[in-house]
């Protein structure tokens, strides 16, 4: 009988489900099977509806048909109005499987119905999305029409375009409209199928996923309507970020952390029961008994090979495959595995299942007899014919191309043959990931023992397969002459002296302990070091850090720790922990085996030249490495080790256990240490990202402290503000009162006052400046363990809390505040900077007599610490060009100066070289009298130094008078109006415009103050402002303004020249202005044209004249000393002189 008259497959398993359209469709619950993964996550789910403090947001992880949408739509029906359709099939589907879940679903459903909203992703913009899923939602409650006009108000503002935060807005502002609107709601389910398109959308976008972070923090808030939030993915977010640079991988990588990740990929077991549930059998009581009796064999054999553990009597074997045929059980068993590899899970199986292509099920049901079976051999020809091109895993493509090259290079053989090929090369490709190998045994549920035989010996005839002793499997091979047993045998014989314990920290170094509680609950990730430790290592003595954690993996020569190994371990400090392990595992064999085989692999010369050979090299190395990884995981389970602290053996059993002692260790250990919940940055390593917002709150902190909480908005959260009130609020660091914000220290007892108390003790006792290198380390160190992310922003803290007494260094030189460059080099080079705390009790009557001379101020805070920072701030105040002149100042003055650029202390500064600078013996100032005078003297050279840079304007005010032929005591405004009738007339006047056109254009603005209008015409001529001029830019000065001043004139005059004849220059008129001064005689100042017509009679007259000089002498200097005084005299005979202008005109004949 064909078997397409007795088996039929159920139409609804290869249906693709869409949340929008079959969110409420009964049939999709009615096929629903409810696997073992179900009811884990809908266990979690029905927490979060009855405990407040219970994680609500998840992310189920799955391929392609893993189930994860038919999840939602059952989901969806579970949280229905308890009499809808739609909730009674759900919940009595669930009762059939576990009554207490169900019980709890529908005590949830008394209480209303929740509000879904359901969403399918796409290559858009998840919060335009997500907004507009919402708004469809809505039409599941009616609000009251406050509530209503509320969210239709908030709608119409956000308009098309959504961001982040509105998408928030919106959710609690709909959350709190169905509490005042009095619906019975259990609460908002929020769930996003195929997520992965929006993360992909963003990632490639240059967008962020932000609003999945802040959804999951929203979900976390206790509330009468809680929020949960399910995102379906294909794979966890950073998987989506792999092309995107390391910052945003990191970010992604968190926010990822903030969800319970389930893992949506059945069982193989559980797979098949829902294969079952889509095929139909419509056999008789005799068929059904003889399959029964036939299936029996090959259930038998996959029972001995512990495939399924819950699978252990015949019977329930026999049921369980029956229920699959025509699929022979091991079929069964690779179809999901199979379908899985080429990513799309139960949609190919089930794509399978309804197939009718060739090799489908549908087209080998109609050719089968009943009660033949589908071979593994068919499923692989219909996937090579079907489904081959869909491989996207690059490994599961190559091995099928190695299975079909082996195929042609068998060439002609018979269908059995060919047929345990492709059954081997079928398990060589799914059996790592699943346990099955292609052994003897495993090949003997599917084929005749006999016919096996005869397959298996000529396939390894033909070098077409190969036997692996090693891990008992036969394996499809391409082919090699590299002989791996004599090599291998060759390199373990080398390896005479052999430490395991040292070649595991090498080959495999253990990874680190994580006590997770404690993780939890400090806010800080604590990873405890650890090494393998062999017992001739201990007895010989360790070299231990005990500034942190380390534990080390005792590995035993013996079954039992020796004696004088337990004595050693009890004088061990408190921060090592010991785990003694039974290393009689077979771990040292493996891991000589492991080292030879890497020797061969980097060494071997014909590895390298044979890809065949260094591919099987490649994977017995995998091989040797993941049987050495299962072993030594056992090391640190209780049953095999045991675990020794403060000299005393720990009472663990169990991994629970375990954890609630490292927990108790740590918290032993750092018992200083503080909680601090922020992960951006309390860590070791911050990212850009963290960076940035760190180095903002610092020089936020710096200058806007006295603004009400740094000045930060109420309904804005920053990265800074958050870590601003994470370290600084939360443990009352910062206070504001009376309109004035003050950073102060720790109460007693408090968060985070040991670290202070530590910060002051090391810095008071120091008889010299301490690193900030030093104090760094020691804030790492056991008991604090501070992380380095934290330090720059604590001890920024405490020194705000503190500046009055704590003294900066910069490279050596003591600086007397932290400005916003201090902050970027401190983080930057934490080695250049080094602090000192200061008491000065001891000079507080000097300092009180000098603070009150010197600033009317003798109270206890006026310290030489503040006494140096007022100072400071006026030598800050001061221009460049007051701090760099040397010939405008008094030589104390400039020592004055010196001696504060110099300093390397407070004290030395103000007791010792501020004294010395002014002429004064600093071990004299003790009297009233003495400390009077050095005060005046003091004062005497401040304002000496104030008033420097208003010297120089005055001096070059003078200048400017003289240089324009003004009266010298001019005032600047006086100067300003003077210049500006001098020269006003030549606004319009055509001059160059490289130099004389813009200063006009300055001299005759009227738009700014006196000073500001000179500081412009002196940093006109020097292209430097006053401020910044040095001792040599006032001559330059001096030179350009006597340059530009001559040229000035001689534009004026000849304007008046020009008014006076009636006639004005062009390009065709060339002018002259000459300036004749002889000794003893007025200066002569002479304007003569020539026109373009003289040009002519001009050079006749330039050749005769250049013949004369030239017959007199080649040398110009010769010629002019012959002109001159010949010019002075045709000047005196022939043109008066009227007021030092001289115009002369050739008259034409």
């Amino acid at each position: 009988m064909k078997l397409n008259k007795i088996i039929h497959i159920d139409n609804w398993f290869s249906r693709s489900i869409n949340l929008e359209r079959d969110g409420s469709s009964l049939d999709a619950v009615t096929a629903y099977v409810p696997t073992s993964t179900t009811l884990r996550t809908l266990q979690s789910i029905a927490k979060g509806f009855t405990n407040s403090k219970h994680h609500r947001a998840w992310t189920l992880i799955g391929p392609y048909g893993s189930g994860k949408s038919s999840f939602a739509i059952f989901l969806n029906a579970l949280t229905q109005k308890k009499d809808s359709k739609l909730f009674m099939h759900a919940s009595k589907k669930l009762a059939l499987l576990d009554k207490d879940l169900a019980k709890r679903f529908i005590n949830t459903s008394s209480k209303g119905n929740s509000l879904n909203i359901m969403l399918t992703g796409s290559y858009a913009c998840l919060e335009t999305e997500l907004f507009n899923a919402i708004k469809l939602s809505l039409k599941q409650f009616k609000f009251t029409k406050k509530s209503q006009s509320q969210i239709d108000e908030f709608i119409k503002t956000v308009g098309k375009k959504s961001e982040p935060n509105d998408v928030i807005k919106f959710i609690q502002l709909i959350q709190s409209s169905i509490e005042q609107s009095k619906i019975s709601c259990s609460g908002i389910i929020i769930a996003i199928d195929e997520l992965g398109k929006f993360v992909e959308y963003a990632g490639k976008n240059q967008g962020d996923i932000y609003l999945l972070q802040s959804l999951a923090e929203l979900s976390v808030h206790a509330s009468k309507t809680p929020i949960f939030f399910i995102g379906m993915l294909h794979q966890t977010l950073d998987f989506y970020a792999k092309e995107l640079d390391a910052q945003t991988k990191n970010e992604w990588r968190k926010i990822q952390g903030r969800f319970e990740e389930i893992t949506f990929v059945e069982s193989i077991e559980q797979t098949i029961r829902i294969i079952s549930r889509a095929i139909i059998q419509d056999f008789s009581k005799s068929q059904i008994a003889d399959l029964k009796r036939i299936i029996k064999q090959p259930a038998l054999g996959i029972l001995e090979s512990k495939i399924f553990p819950n699978l252990v009597k015949i019977r329930e074997a026999v049921e369980f495959f029956h229920s699959v045929y025509p699929l022979h059980p091991i079929t069964a068993i690779l179809l999901p595995i199979l379908a899985q590899k080429l990513g799309q899970n139960e949609r190919t199986v089930f794509t399978y299942l309804g197939s009718s292509e060739q090799f489908g099920f549908q087209s080998q049901k109609a050719k089968l007899e009943y009660p033949n079976f589908i071979l593994p051999a068919e499923l692989f020809d219909y996937f090579v014919t079907n489904q081959a091109s869909y491989i996207y895993d690059h490994y599961t493509h190559k091995r099928w191309l190695e299975v079909l090259n082996a195929i042609d290079r068998l060439g002609d053989a018979d269908l059995h043959t060919i047929n345990t090929l492709k059954t081997i090369g079928l398990l060589n490709i799914v059996g790592l990931s699943s346990n099955l190998r292609s052994s003897r045994e495993f090949l003997e549920i599917i084929f005749n023992q006999k016919e096996l035989s005869k397959s298996l010996k000529l396939l390894e005839k033909k070098s077409i397969i190969t036997f692996r002793s090693f891990n008992n499997e036969y394996r499809v091979w391409q082919g090699s002459d590299f002989d791996f047993e004599q090599s291998l045998s060759h390199e373990l014989a080398q390896l005479e002296s052999f430490n395991l314990a040292e070649e595991l920290n090498l080959l495999m170094p253990p990874l680190p302990l994580v006590a997770k509680r404690y993780s939890v609950t400090s806010g800080t990730l604590r990873l405890i070091p650890t090494l393998y430790l062999a017992e001739s290592e201990l007895v010989a003595g360790l070299n231990i850090d005990q500034r942190n954690p380390q534990a080390f993996l005792l590995l035993k020569d013996k079954k039992k720790i020796k004696p004088s190994s337990l004595s050693l371990i009890k004088n061990l400090p408190n921060n090592i922990i010991i785990l003694d392990v039974n290393s009689d595992l077979g771990i040292e064999n493996q891991a000589k085996e492991l080292k030879a085989l890497r020797v061969i692999y980097s060494t071997y010369d014909e590895i390298q030249s044979d890809p065949i050979a260094k591919k099987e090299l490649s994977d017995q190395i995998d091989h040797r490495q993941t049987s050495i990884t299962t072993t030594l995981k056992k090391l640190v389970d209780p049953s095999f080790s045991s675990w020794y602290w403060k000299g005393k053996k720990l009472k663990i059993k169990s991994n629970v256990e375990a954890q609630v002692q490292l927990s108790k260790i740590l918290e032993s250990i750092y018992a200083k240490s503080s909680v601090i919940k922020n992960e951006l940055v309390n860590r070791d390593q911050v990212s850009s990202q963290g960076q940035s917002a760190r180095i903002k709150l610092m020089k936020d902190m710096l200058n806007n402290r006295e603004m009400h909480y740094l000045g930060y908005p109420k309904d804005k959260f920053p990265p800074e503000k958050t870590i601003f009130n994470a370290i600084f609020v939360v443990n009352d660091l910062y206070k504001f009162k009376q309109n004035y914000g003050k950073f102060e220290e720790p109460a007693k007892g408090a968060n985070l006052f040991p670290i202070y108390a530590h910060l002051k003790k090391l810095l008071s006792n120091a008889s010299e400046p301490v690193s900030f290198q030093t104090i760094q380390e020691s804030l790492s160190a056991i008991p604090f363990g501070l992380k380095k992310g934290l330090q720059p922003l604590i001890f920024l803290g405490f020194y705000l809390a503190n500046e009055n007494n704590l003294a900066v260094y910069e490279d050596g030189i003591f600086r007397p505040y932290i400005n916003n460059e201090s902050i970027d080099r401190l983080v930057r080079k934490t080695e250049a900077f080094s602090f000192q705390m200061h008491a000065f009790e001891e000079q507080q009557s000097i300092i009180s007599q000098y603070a009150d001379s010197l600033f009317g101020d003798n109270s206890k805070e006026m310290n030489i610490l503040n006494i140096v920072k007022k100072l400071s701030r006026v030598m800050k105040g001061l221009p460049e060009y007051v701090l760099n002149t040397r010939s405008n100042l008094s030589q104390e003055a400039i020592k004055f100066r010196s001696s504060f650029q110099l300093s390397k202390s407070p004290q030395d500064l103000l007791l010792r070289d501020i004294p010395i600078a002014l002429g004064y013996d600093p071990d004299a100032l003790k009297s009233q009298s003495k400390i009077t005078a050095f005060s005046d003297d003091l004062n005497k050279t401040l304002t000496e130094l104030n008033k420097c840079y208003e010297e120089l304007l005055k001096d070059q005010k003078v200048k400017f008078n003289l240089a324009f032929e003004l009266d010298s005591k001019y005032n600047l405004n006086q100067l300003r109006t003077s210049l500006r009738t001098k020269y006003l007339a030549l606004r319009d006047y055509s001059v160059d415009s490289l130099t004389l056109k813009p200063f006009l254009t300055k001299m005759l603005d009227e738009d700014v103050e006196d000073q500001f209008w000179f500081e412009g015409m002196l940093s006109f001529l020097v292209k430097k402002h006053p401020h910044k001029w040095q001792d040599e830019t006032i001559s330059e000065a001096e030179v350009e303004l006597r340059n530009i001043s001559d040229r000035m004139k001689d534009i004026a005059k000849l304007q008046v020249y020009e008014a006076e004849k009636g006639t004005t220059t062009s390009k065709d008129i060339d002018v002259f202005v000459m300036r004749l001064k002889k000794k003893g005689e007025d200066e002569r100042d002479v304007i003569t044209t020539l026109s373009k017509e003289e040009k002519t009679q001009y050079l006749e007259f330039k050749s005769a004249i250049l013949n004369i000089l030239n017959e007199y002498s080649s040398n110009n200097e010769e010629r002019l000393t012959l002109l001159a005084p010949l010019i002075d005299e045709i000047l005196k005979d022939n043109i008066m002189i009227k007021d030092k202008l001289k115009a002369v005109k050739k008259d034409k004949e």
